[in-house]
């Protein structure tokens, strides 16, 4: 094994168990707490925005996609009459369903799995295809690992002081 096959296994692994733990957290949350508006954000909504750029950003890995901003396509299961650009608004009142954010997350892990296994190194090192990100492809990985996360745990911790649940660590998992 190479350094290289080594890294991505470990990015996989941990953006795996990033999803995983935010998988966990939809199905713990009760649909009151769900559509609950929290410190101006509807917690539902928060997660779909988190997920959204994870989605966004993962073009970033595709060698076949030069400007990931113009081309960018949504999930096909996710209705535009009730998602209109709401992850650029998270303080919209619409929200979509529990449901319809773990077919995302699935979306999503399928997704970046496929984009991963094909990554070479050379792309992974070339700088981000968006200009506002100073930071090669590799470390848009991470970055969008992060921004989920931080946003999990938020809803994490809503849950805990809301519902008294907690989501399990996960620690390792595969796309």
């Amino acid at each position: 094994m190479s350094f290289f096959t080594d890294y991505k296994k470990a990015v996989s692994s941990q953006l795996a168990a990033t999803l995983e733990m935010t998988n966990k957290l939809v199905k713990e949350c009760s649909e009151s707490l769900w559509s609950t508006n929290i410190e101006g954000h509807i917690f539902g909504q928060v997660l779909y925005h988190a997920l959204y750029y994870v989605d966004f950003y993962s073009n970033d890995l595709d060698p076949n996609i030069q400007h990931p901003d113009k081309q960018f396509t949504r999930a096909p299961f996710i209705d535009m009459k009730t998602d209109p650009d709401a992850a650029l608004d998270i303080s919209t009142d619409q929200v979509l369903s529990k449901d319809i954010i773990l077919q995302y997350i699935s979306y999503i892990r399928r997704k970046i799995a496929k984009l991963l296994e094909a990554a070479t190194e050379e792309n992974l090192m070339k700088k981000s295809k968006f200009d506002w990100l100073p930071m090669t492809s590799m470390e848009t990985v991470l970055y969008l690992s992060r921004h989920l996360m931080d946003h999990a745990g938020q809803a994490q911790a809503y849950l805990k002081t809301q519902e008294q649940k907690v989501v399990s660590w996960v620690g390792v998992a595969e796309l």
